[in-house]
């Protein structure tokens, strides 16, 4: 039995994918918006706002894990939740890392995922589509105690 491999876009690639339905992303999220963000939070080795390889790589590993939902993605299953739930994965598989809002949206994207942002909203969040019943269980694995597992 031979597991399936996934052509992962080049980041370069993936941001042409993400631009053409989202023109103003960045490592925050998708512009405008007024909310105000902490700005030291952030490592930046690409640059101040560049969605930097690395932290799309990890969430492109961990969208790969999952299965896009057949129907129009839920408000409320955003991308500013799902990076949480990957920098948890992250940690309970034992490599701790920032990934930005903006890498798990473009990520997204790259490997398919249904999107949608509400305009009307004031948010750099998009909702991702993600299949329920696998992400259910991706949470429950990133949350894990490493010693439970």
């Amino acid at each position: 039995m031979t597991a399936d491999v996934i052509e992962l876009p080049s980041l370069s690639d993936a941001l042409v994918l993400t631009r053409a339905r989202y023109p103003t992303i960045d490592a925050f999220g998708v512009r405008p918006y007024r909310g105000e963000f902490n700005r030291a939070e952030m490592p930046r080795e690409a640059g101040p706002f560049e969605i930097n390889g690395r932290e799309y790589g990890t969430a492109a590993a961990f969208f790969a894990l999952c299965m896009p939902a057949k129907k129009s993605p839920r408000p409320g299953l955003n991308s500013y939740h799902i990076k949480h739930i990957i920098e948890s994965w992250c940690r309970a598989h034992g490599n701790p890392q920032y990934i930005a809002n903006g890498a798990a949206i473009v990520a997204a994207v790259a490997l398919g995922f249904p999107t949608w942002r509400d305009e009307a909203r004031d948010s750099p969040n998009v909702s991702i589509g993600i299949r329920r019943r696998l992400w259910q269980t991706m949470i429950a694995d990133a949350l894990r105690e490493p010693a439970t597992r």
